[in-house]
């Protein structure tokens, strides 16, 4: 009769994960067509966005993006959101009274497709999708009537529009909007008056102010602002710092 097999060989355990050596690695990059201003991720493909033009990258393997769709002509874009198989591009045209809000369909990944545009109050700097139905869009202008956040209903990519919007005089240079992973708290940074305002957007019909903070010697001219759980991250050009709020 034959030998009796050996029992099986026990894997070994896996290993622990290397200790944090404080180094970021850079896995890979990829040349684009225009200096970008703003990117988005969703599903293993960024979404970049530069003045005139949004750029789709492979990006599933990380060592090795790969650019894979264009779109033109985009007029002063200055952000991107994605939900799924939409794109949504703010921009501010020179030639037009008002910020656009344009939408994509983006199933096919190397040539999405314009599907509508949301016309929204001039000089829209920065927006958020937290996922979910609502967009938040932050207008900073100089006019009084044009510094506002504006709640957009996105449950119907292709039927956005403006549900709700709250108005403040802090809103004066507003920069920067972040929002809760639920929607329902939003962060508004003046890039001029570098004030930090919390908006309560529960009610999206009705945004309202909760609170507002005014660190001058933490965040002098602030460059960026990120919220994550009951923090928000603020960059400082000024005094190359980051204040946690």
């Amino acid at each position: 009769p034959p030998p009796p097999s050996s029992p099986p060989v026990p894997s070994p355990p896996p290993l622990p994960p290397a200790p944090w050596s404080g180094l970021l690695q850079l896995w890979g990059d990829t040349e684009l067509p225009e200096a970008p201003v703003d990117v988005a991720v969703s599903s293993g493909y960024a979404f970049v966005v530069a003045s005139s033009e949004l750029t789709v990258v492979n990006v599933t393997d990380p060592m090795q993006p790969m650019v894979v769709g264009h779109v033109t002509p985009l007029s002063n874009a200055v952000r991107v959101a994605v939900k799924k198989d939409w794109a949504f591009v703010a921009e501010n045209p020179a030639e037009s009274d008002g910020s656009k809000l344009l939408v994509y369909h983006t199933i096919d990944k190397t040539t999405p497709t314009f599907f509508t545009m949301l016309t929204m109050p001039p000089d829209v700097q920065d927006i958020a999708y937290p996922g979910g139905d609502f967009l938040f869009a932050v207008v900073g202008g100089l006019p009084a009537e044009n510094r506002m956040l504006l709640v957009v209903k996105v449950t119907d990519p292709g039927n956005p529009r403006i549900v709700g919007n709250f108005t403040d005089p802090s809103l004066y240079g507003a920069r920067f909007v972040e929002s809760s992973a639920d929607g329902n708290t939003v962060l508004v940074l003046s890039n001029t008056t570098e004030i930090l305002v919390i908006v309560d957007t529960d009610d999206k019909e009705k945004p309202k102010h909760v609170g507002s903070f005014h660190d001058k010697n933490r965040y002098k001219e602030p460059g960026g602002l990120a919220f994550s759980g009951e923090y928000a991250f603020i960059t400082s050009r000024n005094t190359s710092s980051l204040a946690i709020e």
